[in-house]
């Protein structure tokens, strides 16, 4: 009978630690990329029996109990930094991360985009600038906890295919570079005009080259 006089303030002083404890947690990681607040609200439970939830002639006089709420699916507050590799997401979508730099079944969802470059993986020879082969290490994508950003590859015309398999996105100064053909000839379709009588001064007509 005693716990039943002290059950309300009692569950209100917990309820009440509870949600300073999740505000303080929020408050912490207020600048910890793709965090999301949890919101405590405060539900009222009636009389009965507390260890059981089932009805009892000797339970409780009721009280309060704490629910926390978590916000993944609202908008966090996106802000600029001065890192080249920090990303954000405005709208509704996921990065998608590998613990390994080989792609398996494991596929995790993060919405925090503060990437760095990890070289991982065995080198790889390619050709440098003056002709010669150099031996490169590969830099991947990777966030806070190591795990690679993935994506999809360009199809060879500049497209994506959304059945493309997904791999770490490899970002390093070599990953990029291309075999390219010079051109050779350049077609032009034009109009003369039709009442250009024989001898007027000439026309000429102005074209950009871009020379690579």
């Amino acid at each position: 009978m005693g716990y039943s006089l002290f059950q309300t303030p009692t569950l209100g002083m917990l309820s009440q630690a509870h949600a300073l404890n999740t505000l303080g947690t929020n408050i912490t990681n207020i600048n910890t990329g793709g965090f999301k607040r949890t919101d405590t609200r405060f539900a009222t439970v009636l009389g009965g029996n507390i260890r059981t939830s089932t009805a009892s002639p000797n339970g409780g006089s009721g009280g309060v109990r704490p629910n926390d709420i978590q916000t993944l699916d609202q908008q966090g507050i996106l802000e600029s930094t001065s890192r080249g590799l920090d990303l954000a997401i405005a709208g509704d979508g996921f990065f998608l991360v590998s613990p390994t730099l080989e792609v398996s079944k494991q596929i995790l969802y993060t919405r925090d985009g503060s990437f760095d470059i990890n070289f991982a993986g065995a080198p790889v020879t390619t050709i440098g600038d003056d002709g010669n082969t150099i031996s490169v290490r590969k830099g991947f994508l990777t966030d806070k906890n190591g795990f690679f950003l993935l994506g999809v590859a360009p199809e060879a015309d500049g497209t994506f295919s959304e059945t493309g398999a997904l791999q770490a996105l490899r970002v390093d100064q070599f990953a990029l570079t291309n075999s390219f053909t010079p051109t050779t000839v350049a077609n032009i379709s034009l109009n003369l005009p039709a009442q250009k009588e024989f001898g007027e001064p000439d026309e000429f007509l102005s074209l950009n080259f871009v020379d690579s």
